[in-house]
């Protein structure tokens, strides 16, 4: 019989919300560069693995198997997705291990002109398991996986420079260096570049914020935190990486809270962070033009799904 997805609410680690295939975020408009949208993997347990009711006393086997979707814009190594299975016992299902890792690359979607191709899908298998003990009655529990993996997204925003920042518009000027709300552009991930502001504040300095802000429903972590198990390191939520890139004309970039100038960690707060940066303009023209701005946001993300689960008294 052919294998479906079944659809569970996860448990998720700070925010409540629904797991299953086929969401929202995933709209593509016409114009833009992205596929965009604010998701990245799709968790599910196939169907019957694990089944609704399973004997104890070591009667019956079966599997335990979660399908893995992606539905953002970048491909996730092999080895970056760590799936971690809690509620139970690994010595009473008689699992090899509660950590499975992923032998696979899961390619990102992708959108080519006004065609977007879906990402890849594939399949994390926990192995044949059992229950051993001999229980006297049926009970209830309920069996958790929390996934991690690498993920990276990439925002795009439209900048106006020139040498004398404060200088008054004129004929040759083709652009506003005072823009509360440039043009920006999304990649496909839970987290998200938002509210974008640039404004002269000297004569030859532009001060540019923006706000980066987590779109999903899972929890933030620093890139390559988890590398044996999807748990833990909790004084690192909402930790992420953040690094800034000219697409053409080279100018010292340099924000507050970054160490390095241009890249650096930030820690949301309430699931956003604003951040100001500095740009240098005397290196540049006389007369105003356009470029564009890279912002590439490096983490983990961890979200989680349940599925109850019947150990049933083989004696009756």
């Amino acid at each position: 019989m052919q294998k479906r997805l079944v659809f569970f609410v996860p448990i998720l680690l700070f925010l409540a919300g629904c797991a299953g295939f086929g969401g929202t975020g995933t709209t593509d408009q016409e114009g833009e560069g992205f596929a965009g949208g604010t998701q990245a993997l799709q968790l599910g347990f196939l169907e019957e693995e694990p089944p609704e009711k399973v004997l104890d006393n070591g009667q019956e086997t079966f599997l335990i198997t979660l399908l893995l979707r992606n539905e953002g814009e970048y491909t996730i190594p092999k080895g970056r997705i760590l799936a971690s299975l809690s509620g139970i016992s690994r010595e009473a299902f008689t699992l090899k291990s509660l950590t499975v890792k992923s032998d696979f690359d899961l390619e990102k979607k992708a959108k080519s002109r006004d065609q977007v191709t879906p990402g890849g899908q594939e399949e994390l298998n926990f192995g044949e398991a059992k229950y051993k003990p001999d229980l006297p009655a049926d009970f209830n529990l309920d069996l958790r996986a929390d996934v991690c993996y690498d993920y990276q997204t990439e925002a795009v925003t439209s900048l106006c420079l020139k040498k004398q920042a404060f200088s008054r518009t004129d004929v040759n000027d083709n652009c506003v260096l005072d823009n509360p709300s440039p043009q920006v552009e999304n990649s496909g991930g839970p987290l998200q570049v938002s509210n974008v502001h640039q404004r002269p504040t000297g004569a030859h300095k532009i001060r540019l914020s923006f706000d980066v802000g987590n779109k999903g429903v899972g929890a933030v972590y620093p890139p390559g935190i988890f590398t044996s198990q999807c748990g833990g390191n909790e004084q690192q939520t909402d930790s992420l990486q953040v690094e800034l890139m000219s697409t053409g004309n080279k100018y010292p970039i340099s924000c507050s809270k970054f160490a390095s100038g241009h890249k650096g960690v930030i820690r949301l707060v309430n699931g956003v962070k604003t951040v100001n940066c500095e740009i240098d303009t005397s290196g540049l023209q006389e007369a105003s033009f356009t470029d564009f701005l890279i912002i590439k946001m490096q983490y983990m993300y961890r979200d989680s799904v349940s599925v109850p689960l019947t150990i049933e008294n083989s004696d009756f």
